[in-house]
């Protein structure tokens, strides 16, 4: 695929057109967990509950305290004290879930989708999502949005990147605050039902019972 920013892990910048196998990188003889892209950035996680990254990072969305690019999977040394269970790439941020239940977050800012409001420009390393008080079981990332389910079967979303979609297609009314919000903020009309999992498109978001 496209690899414009080092995304692919291969040590180039070069598009492939066929699958290669990784060579050469810390996390290949481990055994994966899960994967996630985003617009330019890649992350794995292995079964240890360790996080590695590379591609794109003008903004930290790739969480190593620096702004080059990386073109092979590189741990992410900030997170040596947790155990990483999900990661969720938007398109220039990263949304990362631990065992014990804490969101953290880095990468750019522009939209509130950090979910923390008092940080004026993008995040290096990631940082926590102090105002998730509640357990998080699950994450998703959309292009300038992010979603959290609460192990209460909540879902809170924040980031602003729906909202101006959303007040074109609702003229003249007033948004939930859920669509402008930049930390997290409950979704309203899930009262009755317990949400397990939460997705996100570049313009959508969807919540699964």
């Amino acid at each position: 695929g496209a690899n414009s920013y080092g995304q692919l892990g291969l040590g180039h910048k070069e598009d492939v057109l066929v699958p290669q196998a990784l060579k050469d990188v810390s996390c290949k003889c481990q055994d994966i967990a899960s994967i996630a892209g985003g617009g330019g950035h890649s992350a794995v996680i292995t079964g240890g509950g360790q996080l590695f990254v590379c591609g794109h990072n003008k903004d930290g969305q790739l969480g190593l305290n620096h702004t080059e690019d990386v073109l092979r999977f590189t741990l992410c040394t900030a997170l040596s004290g947790f155990c990483v269970k999900q990661v969720a790439c938007g398109w220039d941020f990263t949304i990362i879930l631990v065992g014990s239940g804490l969101v953290l977050s880095c990468g750019s800012n522009s939209f509130g989708q950090l979910g923390v409001p008092q940080l004026s420009g993008p995040c290096l390393i990631p940082q926590k999502i102090e105002s998730l008080k509640e357990k998080v079981v699950n994450v998703a990332a959309g292009l300038r949005h992010a979603l959290a389910a609460t192990d209460s079967g909540l879902v809170l979303q924040w980031g602003t990147g729906l909202a101006s979609q959303a007040k074109r297609v609702n003229q003249g009314k007033t948004l939930p605050l859920f669509l402008t919000a930049k930390e997290p903020c409950e979704v309203t009309g899930l009262e009755d039902v317990k949400v397990k999992t939460v997705a996100a498109g570049s313009c959508h978001s969807v919540s699964l019972t």
